[in-house]
């Protein structure tokens, strides 16, 4: 499980990084080679892309998620402001699951090898996928 965490959270890192450098998205044509070096410091982009994952790695394993460059505050506010809706979300999803899940399975056990086993299926499989 250790393994996974590692392998995800570096591909989420590289996957970060992959479009080049942040401040390219976010600073406007005019600013002076100082500002870009200020903020190119002040986010750690002066240092090398293993140094910055470790950096990364060991502020995320703290609960530090750091600042969202397009938000300008803290990632944690972001998530918890939206953590309300999105367990609502899942709850009702869960719940409609369960009341819609549970019997479909009895009918289609009860009526195995028929067409409502088939149509039983069906749904359950394209309930899957969505």
């Amino acid at each position: 499980m250790l393994l996974t965490l590692f392998v995800v959270s570096v591909l989420v890192f590289t996957m970060s990084r992959i479009q080049g450098d942040p401040r390219t998205m976010f600073m406007n044509r005019g600013v002076t080679q100082e500002m870009w070096d200020a903020w190119g410091k002040e986010m750690g982009l002066d240092k090398p892309l293993p140094i910055q994952y470790l950096v990364w790695a060991s502020k995320a394993a703290r609960g530090d998620l750091g600042d969202s460059l397009w938000e300008r505050r803290a990632v944690t506010t972001s998530i918890f402001e939206k953590l309300p809706a999105t367990v609502q979300l899942g709850f009702t999803t869960f719940l409609f699951s369960v009341v819609i899940g549970i019997p479909l399975g009895v009918l289609s056990a009860v009526h195995r090898g028929t067409v409502v086993d088939l149509i039983g299926r069906f749904i359950a499989v394209t309930g899957q996928a969505l």
